[in-house]
């Protein structure tokens, strides 16, 4: 089924989370906000202030370890953690509730990982770790909470967008128990059972969640909930813009799900508006907005005759960049950059011209 292509393919991907620093900032270290402002003209004489928002990445990698890296919009990418030849931690199970690839917090501060089935948060600007929870074991002679017949196991679902709170999950690849979600505060070291009625999809800045269950609903602290797809198959494929006020996904023109059209929708409102032309659902994937939410960009497909399938960098309407078959992953640097994440490769894009500014081989 599309369904459940998708989702597989959604949890596959690489985990990728924004934050800001100054050129020549180190981990560990508060973040500023990313901003889009220009910065004001330098005194005659005294060198322009340089603006570089970074991004940080998570590379997967089965056989050395999965590893954070950050990259700058001046093209430059270094490795965050762990270090280089430290014992590896490798992800790779997945599900509904998320996955057990480690996910950075968005102002870089902690890294969430599970290791040999413990969910674990490490602090970049201490240096500490603390073991989070492990998957329940099933009681003697009884069978695991989960309604799969494997054994669940935790999942990093998302920080929050301020990176003081992480939720987690306890599942399997087939599906969540959707009363086995938790709120885990660093601050505070207390996790809070939260209830999910669906897939999780989003945080809102008002507090309430965005969950998907076959329509898109949003779930308020008092558990009310109201749709914002009414009546139609909500996609897994869902990206908020910074402010949290908008979301971008695709929704079915047919029965069939053989159109699909890339619509923006209010999460406040519900109001649709559309982003691109109907298409083949394959033709456009996972849409990331720019910082300001003024630009939205997509993996675009080209199926050749012979098989192969080359993606490319979509914005706007408008094809940028090379295609290439090994093309996975993107997200914005700041409102004119694009890091591409390929097998071995970060490519930083400046948009406008299709220019590379910085490759660098990963792992």
């Amino acid at each position: 089924m599309r369904r459940s292509r998708l989702v597989s393919r959604w949890l596959s991907l690489v985990v990728l989370t924004l934050c800001a620093c100054g050129r020549g900032a180190s981990v560990p270290g508060p973040a500023p906000h990313a901003s889009s402002a220009v910065p004001p003209a330098a005194p005659s004489g005294t060198q322009p202030t340089v603006v570089d928002t970074a991004v940080a990445v998570v590379i997967p990698d089965p056989e050395r370890g999965d590893a954070v890296w950050r990259v700058h919009s001046s093209g430059v990418a270094e490795r965050v953690w762990p270090p280089r030849g430290a014992p590896p931690i490798v992800g790779g199970a997945a599900g509904p509730a998320g996955s057990d690839r480690m996910l950075p917090s968005p102002d870089l501060r902690h890294v969430a990982y599970v290791h040999e089935g413990v969910l674990k948060v490490h602090d970049l600007t201490q240096g500490t770790t603390v073991d989070i929870a492990r998957a329940p074991k099933p009681a003697r002679g009884g069978k695991a909470r989960s309604r799969s017949s494997r054994s669940p196991i935790p999942f990093i679902t998302d920080w929050s967008p301020d990176g003081t709170e992480l939720l987690y999950a306890f599942g399997t690849s087939d599906e969540p128990s959707h009363d086995d979600f938790f709120r885990y505060d660093p601050a505070r070291a207390t996790s809070t059972p939260v209830a999910m009625p669906g897939e999780f999809a989003g945080w809102l800045p008002t507090g309430e969640l965005l969950v998907r269950n076959d329509e898109l609903r949003v779930v308020s602290a008092s558990g009310a909930t109201r749709s914002l797809t009414p009546g139609l198959h909500a996609d897994p494929q869902v990206a908020l813009d910074a402010a949290r006020t908008h979301l971008a996904t695709f929704v079915p023109l047919d029965e069939s799900y053989e159109r699909t059209q890339l619509v923006s929708i209010d999460v406040r409102t519900a109001e649709r508006k559309p982003l691109a032309p109907p298409q083949h659902p394959a033709d456009l994937q996972w849409p990331r907005w720019s910082p300001s939410g003024a630009k939205i960009a997509c993996l675009a497909s080209d199926h050749r005759p012979d098989g192969h399938v080359f993606q490319g960098l979509w914005v706007d309407g408008a094809r940028v960049g090379e295609l290439t078959p090994d093309l996975y992953a993107h997200a914005w640097v700041d409102e004119d950059t694009i890091v591409l994440v390929h097998e071995k490769e970060l490519v930083v894009l400046a948009i406008a011209t299709g220019t590379v500014k910085g490759r660098t081989s990963v792992p």
